[in-house]
């Protein structure tokens, strides 16, 4: 049972926000809100002839680049694993066995307030599915974000959220066909 992204598309589903994706995103955004400032400074510091001024220009903005820079490669470092990840997920489909796999529960690993009171939660899936042997497996996915709406802000962490309003995920497992310990959780959100 194969199910491919324009299927999904189709029926109306789609991909989950991944925890890696938005943790790559918003460092990314950290690290350019530092960075440019350090740049700036460095230009103005071409500009000056004081040496103390061009002294202070010089650090500060060589010391915002710095850290903007450091910033900047932990967010590669995030979204390449996270490209790991989807690549193995691929591969998976392709080559694996595919099973329709059902949510039991939603555990929150955290939380991350967006635009107000909005509250998204980064959660992983625990599911099970029945195999070609009729054995009953449990899997869980990779963490992604849960949206739980406008409330106030939650604390750290929410740990055990249920399971999730009926309809809105869908889950499939691809296993490996010659080693069943390798396998990806597909999360799909109802749009």
């Amino acid at each position: 049972m194969y199910n491919n992204s324009n299927s999904n598309r189709a029926a109306g589903l789609s991909p989950v926000r991944s925890t890696k994706q938005v943790a790559s995103f918003v460092t990314t955004i950290v690290g350019s809100a530092i960075s440019v400032p350090g740049i700036i400074l460095l230009i103005i510091g071409l500009f000056l002839v004081h040496p103390a001024a061009v002294l202070a220009l010089s650090i500060t903005g060589g010391a915002l680049l710095f850290s903007g820079g450091v910033v900047l490669i932990v967010a590669f470092c995030i979204n390449r694993s996270h490209l790991r990840y989807i690549e193995e997920l691929e591969m998976l489909k392709s080559t694996g066995i595919s099973y329709p796999a059902e949510i039991t529960r939603l555990v929150s690993t955290g939380a991350v307030v967006r635009g107000g009171w909005n509250v998204s939660v980064s959660v992983i899936a625990e599911c099970t599915y029945t195999n070609n042997e009729g054995k009953t497996c449990f899997v869980r996915s990779k963490s992604f974000m849960h949206r739980l709406g406008m409330m106030p802000f939650v604390g750290f962490p929410l740990f055990d959220l249920g399971a999730p309003p009926e309809g809105l995920y869908h889950a499939y497992v691809y296993v490996n066909q010659f080693d069943p310990g390798e396998y990806a959780v597909e999360i799909l959100l109802r749009i």
